[in-house]
């Protein structure tokens, strides 16, 4: 029999899409009157709270359609390896609760279906290079989960705006814009080496390359 469980709560934050792992038991939650977890960047939080009749409201935030949505579970919260919380909108998952491993576990499996859909949309006739496009928005997207995508004027809210040839990035909070170039192996060599993306950086600046790259 468990005395104290403990349940793992994964979320990905609205505004940098970061992914937050926490967790909580019944004891802390009851001790605290409710429990947060916020992210890194804090500018999202899940929150649980006890609700009147003995039940668990959970709120949290959607990277789908970026508004918060609210849940009530009753107390197999706890007892169950895996709980997944969904947008009412798309369907995307928005949270997983449970045991640390099943959610992990969970995803993993979840981000391999997100690749796949990626890879299954017919980009043929707007992309210049899809693979090359796919390799570059998987960089990306390791890059910003941690931490290292953001502008020089402090902000790391990075609009990103997938065009044929690239990906330009634009500051919500000053406007500075940058781009990345992925529309051929030359430019993925490129993608690769990149660990840091600042933008007003003048690597990344969207300076005009010429029409015609050496033969």
């Amino acid at each position: 029999m468990l005395i104290n469980p403990e349940v793992t709560v994964a979320f990905r934050c609205l505004e940098c899409g970061r992914l937050t792992f926490d967790s909580t038991t019944p004891f802390k939650l009851v001790k605290e009157h409710g429990v947060m977890f916020p992210c890194e960047c804090g500018r999202s939080t899940v929150t649980i709270n006890i609700t009147e009749k003995m039940q668990y409201s959970i709120t949290v935030p959607c990277i789908a359609c970026g508004e918060y949505h609210t849940y009530t579970l009753d107390k197999r919260i706890w007892r169950e390896p895996l709980n997944i919380l969904t947008c009412p909108k798309s369907g995307y998952k928005v949270c997983f609760l449970g045991k640390e491993q099943p959610v992990l576990r969970a995803i993993e499996d979840y981000d391999v279906e997100l690749d796949k859909a990626l890879m299954d949309l017919n980009f043929d006739d707007y992309f210049k290079n899809d693979e090359v496009m796919y390799e570059a928005i998987n960089k990306l997207h390791e890059i910003a989960e941690r931490g290292n995508l953001y502008c020089t004027c402090g902000n790391d809210n990075i609009d990103v705006l997938l065009k044929p040839e690239g990906i330009e990035l634009l500051c919500k909070k000053c406007h500075a814009r940058g781009f990345i170039y992925a529309g051929s192996i030359k430019d993925l060599r490129s993608i690769a080496r990149l660990n840091t993306i600042v933008l007003n950086d003048p690597i990344l600046c969207t300076n005009k390359r010429p029409e015609k790259e050496g033969g």
